[in-house]
């Protein structure tokens, strides 16, 4: 005769495995529940006003994707959280409704700016992603947010300002903000550069007036290269302040880009043909300042030609060396400007002409029209 299982277990047993069964089936179903959602459906995000049935979709969504965004999550799980987070947004050629970015980024922010300002002081991983969620919102809100956390006086953590100051960058460039919002930020992008010690950060707020000055109106645009011109002036004057020995200031860096940037600006006539002087006299000084920081700092500069720091000077006296007859005749008025070869003085190694060099410049900007900060 064949047995059946359990023909002559207890009751007890039994129940105990029946109650385990249930458990697993129970727990089963929590699991489902909690699984992830489906990504949002481009009904959603290009619908030009959201139901109330699509409201809370989104809400479902976003509610499970920021939860995953805590101080207790692995990295693998943050990360996809950020992924899954910016994906309504980051489709290339995705039409995107006001409706819908107004109404996500009501239900993504104020979470992640709680999260922000609590802090995560043991997930160094979290706090980096939550803002690049914020910067892909690219609203007006999280244009502040940004802006607060690229500011040594609201955000300490040099990983958090770099990552805020590079996000503020891309949010300019996109010309999703208020029109208004434009000149605001210069303005406290260029309060943050006078703040700033670390070169990298403050090179990306430098780029972010620049790119912000083609985002914005034309009848602010004036404002912000004011802003632009105002923060290398701050920038160089911190250059000058700070003690470079054994080494120069890295600040130099940014400061070689941003000429750059401007002396563009003048030559593709970004600029009005009426703003262009004032803008030259004001920017005049600061150009030639470098000249003297690079004196100042020849000796180790000119160490180690292969080195970074002596590609960052040559470019720097490149830069300038272009940049200041484009200034002069715009201030002075053509064919006044002094004629030199300072780049060829800088390869040569010859600090003695670039000395005299430089000093035919510094007498020239050293008076008027030219406009010391």
């Amino acid at each position: 005769m064949i047995e059946r299982p359990f023909k002559f277990a207890p009751k007890g047993i039994l129940r105990v495995g029946i109650l385990a069964v249930g458990l697993v089936l129970a727990s089963c179903n929590v699991a489902r529940a909690q699984s992830a959602p489906q990504p949002l459906p481009l009904n959603i995000i290009n619908a030009v006003d959201l139901t109330e049935a699509q409201k809370a979709q989104l809400k479902g969504y976003v509610d499970y994707w920021v939860g995953k965004l805590s101080c207790a999550a692995e990295s693998v799980d943050v990360e996809r959280a950020r992924d899954e987070l910016i994906r309504p947004l980051g489709g290339i050629n995705q039409q995107i409704s006001p409706s819908f970015r107004l109404e996500y980024s009501l239900l993504v922010l104020p979470p992640l700016q709680a999260l922000m300002t609590a802090g995560c002081p043991n997930n160094q991983h979290v706090l980096p992603n939550a803002l690049l969620v914020v910067e892909s919102l690219s609203t007006d809100k999280a244009a502040n947010l940004l802006l607060q956390h690229a500011d040594i006086q609201g955000q300490k953590s040099f990983q958090l300002r770099l990552t805020a100051a590079r996000a503020c960058q891309v949010i300019l460039s996109k010309g999703n903000l208020e029109p208004r919002r434009y000149a605001e930020a210069a303005r406290k992008l260029r309060d943050a550069v006078g703040r700033e010690t670390e070169h990298r950060i403050a090179g990306w707020h430098l780029s972010a007036l620049n790119v912000a000055d083609a985002a914005a109106p034309s009848d602010d645009r004036a404002k912000i290269r004011e802003h632009f011109v105002e923060a290398v002036n701050a920038l160089v004057k911190r250059v000058q302040a700070t003690p470079s020995n054994p080494h120069p200031s890295p600040l130099i860096e940014p400061l070689q880009q941003a000429f750059g940037d401007l002396r563009k600006k003048f030559i593709t006539n970004q600029i009005s043909p009426a703003e262009r002087p004032d803008v030259a006299k004001k920017l005049g000084w600061s150009v030639g300042q470098v000249l003297q920081i690079v004196l100042d700092n020849w000796d180790a500069a000119q160490d180690k030609k292969d080195s970074p720091r002596h590609g960052v000077f040559t470019l720097t006296v490149g830069v300038v060396e272009s940049a200041l007859p484009t200034l002069d005749g715009f201030a002075r008025g053509p064919g006044k400007s002094p004629t030199t070869n300072l780049r060829k003085a800088w390869d040569a190694g010859d600090k003695a002409t670039f000395a005299a060099e430089t000093k035919k410049w510094l007498d020239v900007l050293a008076q008027p029209p030219y406009i010391k900060p």
